[in-house]
């Protein structure tokens, strides 16, 4: 495998510590790129990561940040040579979810922000782990280093539908999804692959949302095989 920047975009209040358990888990040859979800709306922050991002790079977007991801490919297609979508969708926020978030950001303006709730956090993870302080203490401390205006900046920002939007996208994709997530579904992903062109699903077991937290060993395996054989196929 050749040397190839990999830019790593988080979810929602969550910062790089999101991939800390799989970096090290990674092969040398990739070099490991971070970008923040800096902006009010998914077209910002997409702006945002391309002005960090190197010339070329493989992208891989958490949730969220999977939106980001794939905007930044139709705004820069020939800077992107693969993209990763992990634990993320297409679909647009419900009414519930986006009176949810208006709620939430009413809650905490004329309050001190001490991160996200451990009841929310716990629905981001696998049943078996939702009792695991130290797990949820990790996100909630994520949450809390990003702050009240990242909070609702993050909040306000917008999830058009953009399933009409995936076959423009020609870049070679792999798509993962979680068997237990209770955020966004396996559905959701195979919906994705079934609107992009080239495209791989892989669904990992045992784990929640929090994919690159709960099972970092499998997912850094199956990111590894994917971008070995992405990148041995690729021009030189």
């Amino acid at each position: 495998m050749k040397q190839t920047n990999v830019v790593l975009i988080p979810g929602f209040m969550l910062n790089e510590n999101l991939w800390g358990d799989i970096i090290p888990l990674l092969p040398n040859q990739l070099t490991i790129h971070h970008a923040p979800l800096v902006g009010n709306s998914i077209a910002e922050m997409a702006l945002d990561a391309l002005s960090r991002a190197p010339k070329q790079f493989i992208l891989c977007g958490f949730s969220m940040g999977g939106y980001v991801a794939r905007e930044i490919v139709r705004l820069a297609p020939e800077r992107v040579i693969g993209l990763i979508i992990v634990a993320s969708s297409s679909r647009s926020e419900s009414p519930e979810q986006a009176a949810q978030k208006k709620a939430s950001v009413a809650q905490i303006l004329n309050r001190e922000f001490v991160g996200l709730s451990r009841s929310v956090i716990a629905k981001g993870l696998s049943p078996g782990n939702r009792t695991d302080q130290r797990l949820v203490g990790r996100i909630q401390t994520m949450s809390k280093t990003l702050g009240k205006e990242a909070f609702i900046a993050q909040s306000q920002v917008i999830r058009h539908d953009e399933l009409h939007l995936l076959s423009s996208i020609k870049t070679p994709t792999l798509v993962i999804a979680a068997e237990l997530d209770e955020l966004r579904s396996v559905e959701e992903s195979k919906e994705i692959v079934e609107h992009l062109q080239n495209s791989k699903l892989v669904c990992i077991s045992d784990s929640g949302h929090m994919i690159p937290l709960e099972q970092p060993v499998i997912l850094a395996k199956t990111i590894t095989d994917w971008c070995s054989e992405l990148i041995d196929q690729s021009p030189v």
